[in-house]
């Protein structure tokens, strides 16, 4: 049976799975975030009421009927917003002519013919007339929707898998209502774009590339967040949210994907930190591969981590102790296997050190593949059981 040591992650058959995969195509490379700037429309400050005006990075075709909302803003109002405290808004208003309206960015980085998942969460304002949304990417269409529920507030997740044919293109997002019973509104939030293959099980925001690191409406713009789009934020909720390298808690190693990643921080005796995500779309029976990256800030304590899936535990009782790579170092690569037993699991991160005065894990690159059956068969000879760790504990100097 393998066992894994609290201290350290070691390598569990490592060889033996490593061949196993590399024969069915099955080993994953770290995903490649596409850079979209302001995705979460955190970046902007409302100078004035309803919230009208330029938005950072991206280009508006009218500025008189696009701009960010808090919740509390007439557009926005009576929403849930997924990520950090604000949303981007495009009105469309038949009764003034200003219809078919739209934001727009520049995208480059892209490898034509691998596939991509371009992600978004999106709503309607509330008690007005329904609007549409529309995206392309350069001259291809990746989505269009109309008559999007006004009596809805928690927003609705997009996520398109498509494969381009330019490495760069301009991103389109459009409302393009134009029914004459008067005026709509079209919400926004946690824009992504991400590099994934076929057989990833769909995870929002896998890499928290989608939301601002740049919070500056709470907590003194240290990062925290009241939401991360996609994912639940459980135990001592006010202390999580997502850095940039070279944050305060983002202040070591290199993440592989991007350039953010989400920090669980934990005090004392306070309840653990987490973040859980309900995944959709498994087949029981079917083996997953889970591999995510992980770190610890390196001004404060070790945290100790926990990782479950499907209501399996696969880190030690009393959590796995991570100290931080330092330096430029990469992140630990922390991988399990995991049996469905049916449609959905609860994917769950936690930092769940009850000793520490403080301590932050960090977090990038999540993803879920299914493992092809001659492969799985192969992984459980090899093992034993369904369970792969790979990486290694730091001792500090």
């Amino acid at each position: 049976m393998c066992m894994v040591n609290a201290k350290r992650m070691v390598v569990l058959a490592a060889a033996a799975a490593a061949a196993c995969l590399a024969a069915n195509g099955m080993v994953r490379a770290a995903s490649q975030s596409i850079v979209v700037a302001n995705p979460s429309f955190e970046d902007n400050s409302i100078s004035t009421y309803p919230g009208y005006g330029a938005i950072n990075n991206w280009t508006s075709t009218n500025t008189s009927n696009t701009g960010v909302n808090l919740s509390s803003g007439p557009f926005a109002t009576g929403t849930t917003i997924p990520d950090g405290g604000q949303v981007a808004f495009i009105q469309s208003n038949f009764t003034t002519g200003s219809t078919g309206e739209s934001l727009s960015q520049a995208l480059s980085g892209l490898i034509p013919g691998e596939q991509y998942w371009f992600q978004l969460f999106y709503n309607a304002r509330q008690n007005y007339s329904q609007p549409t949304l529309s995206v392309t990417y350069g001259i291809q269409s990746l989505a269009n929707i109309a008559n999007i529920p006004v009596n809805n507030p928690n927003y609705t997740f997009l996520n398109v898998p498509f494969t381009p044919t330019t490495s760069s293109g301009t991103l389109t997002i459009s409302n393009n209502d134009t029914t004459t019973s008067g005026n709509s509104a079209l919400l926004l939030d946690a824009i992504s774009v991400i590099e994934r293959g076929a057989g990833q099980v769909v995870i929002a925001n896998p890499s928290f590339q989608g939301s601002s690191a740049d919070l500056q409406l709470f907590n003194g713009g240290d990062g925290y967040s009241p939401a991360i789009a996609g994912w639940t934020i459980g135990g001592s909720s006010v202390f999580t949210g997502v850095n940039k390298l070279g944050g305060p808690f983002y202040d070591n190693g290199v993440a592989p994907d991007g350039t953010k990643v989400a920090y669980l921080q934990h005090f004392n005796t306070n309840p653990a930190t987490t973040i859980s995500q309900t995944l959709g779309g498994l087949i029981a029976g079917d083996t997953y591969k889970l591999t995510f990256y992980y770190n610890a800030r390196a001004a404060t304590a070790d945290p100790l981590m926990e990782v479950s899936l499907g209501g399996t535990t696969f880190t030690p009782t009393g959590g796995l102790d991570v100290a931080p790579v330092g330096g430029s170092n990469p992140f630990y690569e922390g991988q399990y296997f995991y049996t469905a037993t049916g449609p959905t699991a609860v994917l769950s991160f936690g930092n769940i050190n009850p000793t520490a005065s403080d301590s932050s894990l960090l977090l990038n690159d999540v993803s879920l593949q299914v493992v092809p059956e001659p492969a799985a068969l192969g992984l459980m000879g090899a093992m034993g059981v369904g369970l792969l760790v790979v990486g290694r504990k730091r001792k500090r100097a």
